[in-house]
């Protein structure tokens, strides 16, 4: 079966769910868990879509110092012990700027954009953006998407500003 990966990157975190994607079918997610204390105490922990519980590990800080460090981690558990390659991985990146208010198909211009962004998201903007790098880097053909917040948030009414 053919997967997908959706990554929710923070300062100390990375999130992520892996769906089943078969032709004609709803995706229904496979796997969630997360990388946290990432730099401090790290700790991959995942659940099935029944919660039964995959992984509980933790690692040396020195070992996963960094938001790509604990994408890797949380890659190298995922092929090694589920046999999970995905077909495609979504991110969630705070700032999409003016520019983009749906989600995008993520190529080295998208990703140049974005990260001019980051001054209005000094907190998330990188770290956003890290795993994206770190795929890229790793898979370059491998489909990547960005959805953005900014996007949720140009919809909804004027009122809910203020």
């Amino acid at each position: 079966m053919d997967t997908l990966l959706v990554v929710n990157a923070g300062s100390s975190s990375v999130k992520f769910q892996v769906f089943g994607a078969e032709a004609g079918v709803e995706p229904r997610r496979l796997i969630k868990g997360q990388v946290d204390g990432v730099g401090t105490r790290p700790r991959l922990r995942a659940e099935a879509a029944d919660k039964g519980q995959l992984v509980d590990q933790s690692y040396d800080p020195s070992q996963v110092k960094d938001v790509p460090a604990a994408l890797e981690s949380a890659g190298t558990w995922l092929r090694a012990t589920q046999n999970i390659d995905p077909i495609a991985a979504g991110h969630r990146v705070v700032h999409g700027g003016p520019r983009y208010d749906q989600a995008v198909v993520i190529d080295d211009e998208v990703l140049a954009h974005l990260e001019r962004y980051a001054p209005l998201a000094p907190l998330h903007q990188h770290n956003n953006l890290a795993p994206i790098h770190a795929i890229k880097a790793r898979t370059p053909a491998l489909l990547q998407v960005a959805c953005f917040d900014t996007a949720f948030h140009r919809t909804h009414h004027a009122l809910a500003d203020h």
